[in-house]
């Protein structure tokens, strides 16, 4: 709706495109869902820094798809990019951090690491 009002690829977009995303997520189409975060950061990596909420709430989100679909290494691998983006960019005490590491927890547990996964709640 919105690529109706702006430009290709404004930064408004992406929000429209994260919202779709979580629609997709939601009724469990996880292939759609990744093809709209992913759109969606391209556009956020163009407009902000990489340390912008945007970017690492991106991240994160296509980690928790990748564990959907079962592709654990690679879901751990966007929740540890947005982590090292949350520790980089905001105070330690930051609620980001705690959501990130309970997803890193998610996947971890997804695998059965359980000892593992407890490191991380």
């Amino acid at each position: 709706m919105l690529q109706k009002y702006y430009p290709s690829g404004h930064v408004d977009i992406a929000h429209s495109l994260c919202g779709i995303e979580r629609t997709h997520y939601g009724q469990g189409k996880y292939d759609k869902a990744l093809a709209f975060q992913v759109q969606a950061l391209k556009i956020q990596q163009r407009y902000y820094f990489p340390g912008h909420d945007d970017i690492i709430c991106t991240l994160s989100h296509i980690g928790c798809i990748r564990n959907e679909q079962g592709a654990y290494n690679e879901a751990l691998d966007f929740h540890r990019r947005a982590l090292t983006l949350q520790e980089k960019y905001y105070p330690s005490y930051s609620a980001g951090i705690a959501d990130i590491l309970n997803h890193i927890c998610d996947v971890l547990f997804s695998q059965s690491k359980y000892n593992e996964a407890l490191s991380y709640c």
